[in-house]
């Protein structure tokens, strides 16, 4: 039985991996457990566009900086700061990315108006640089 992994499992395949198993393990387990769907070649079709237009949404994300809005003093020093959390919810409802708070990596929580630069931790192992533009509100 085809399988479509949606999340890692161990010794099977990472996400986005179409796997062979036996009938029993990828009906009782997998797919009930929502770690995998049915490879038909429809769904196997749709993870394929929702591929292509992930890799669009990264390939935005290393161009455009993320642009952030956060109150700051006359001299440009934030009230309050500017961490991975924030990061992380700015992409998502900019760039239409699901981003768990643990791939964005900041060098310190940022405290000042202007551009910074962070790190992501993709799902296939790859990293990507990016700039966030914090402006005074």
């Amino acid at each position: 039985m085809k399988i479509l992994l949606i999340e890692d499992v161990a010794k099977i395949g990472k996400a986005g991996d179409v796997v062979e198993v036996k009938a029993g393990y990828g009906r009782n387990f997998l797919i009930k457990q929502n770690k995998g769907i049915l490879g038909s070649s429809e769904n196997l079709e749709a993870a394929e566009k929702e591929e292509v237009v992930y890799r669009q949404n990264i390939e935005r994300l290393e161009d455009e900086p993320i642009q952030m809005r956060a109150k700051a003093s006359p001299k440009g020093k934030l009230f309050g700061s500017i961490v991975e959390k924030d990061v992380a919810l700015a992409i998502s409802q900019q760039f239409d990315l699901q981003i768990p708070k643990k791939a964005v990596h900041l060098k310190a929580p940022i405290k000042t108006v202007g551009l910074s630069e962070g790190t992501l931790a993709l799902k296939n192992g790859e990293t990507i640089y990016f700039e966030v533009e914090i402006k005074e509100v």
